[in-house]
Parts: C-alpha cells; sequence; structure tokens
C-alpha cells in the first residue's frame, strides 16, 4: 500500500509540473490529497465503521458478517 501512495503522490506531482494552466495543476493536488486521506481513512476508520454497522443491523434483526481482515498498520499512517 505504501508503494501504492507513494507512486500515486509522484505520478500527482509529475503532473502538477507539467502543468500550465493553474487549474490543471490544483485538480492533480486535489487528487494527490483525496487518495492519501482516502488510504489514511481505509487503514484508521474501516474497521470501526464495519463493525459499528453490523451492531446496528444486529439490533434491528439483520444478522451481517463483514468479512474484515486482519490488516496491520503500515508504520507512520497517522
Amino acid at each position: 500500500m505504501r508503494l501504492f501512495a507513494t507512486l500515486l503522490n509522484y505520478l500527482c506531482g509529475a503532473r502538477m509540473a507539467c502543468a500550465e494552466r493553474a487549474s490543471r495543476w490544483r485538480n492533480w493536488l486535489l487528487v494527490s490529497v483525496v487518495g492519501s486521506v482516502g488510504i489514511l481513512g481505509y487503514f484508521k476508520y474501516f474497521h470501526f465503521f464495519a463493525e459499528s454497522l453490523a451492531a446496528v443491523a444486529e439490533m434491528v434483526g439483520i444478522r451481517l458478517s463483514p468479512g474484515m481482515r486482519a490488516t496491520a498498520l503500515p508504520l507512520g499512517i497517522s
């Protein structure tokens, strides 16, 4: 996952360097920030929301079994 984030940010930075207009530069910056925050959000909050959704569904009478994997957080994720 760290390789994906590094590659995403590198490619966005390369596109930003070649951008002729400020609007394109901002778009690539937005892609980079959303991608990085999305990866952070997945690793930090996915299991919390999946367990919460399963608990709420259980209270309503629906049995959910979220397929959660044991994922180790990457070093320095925060």
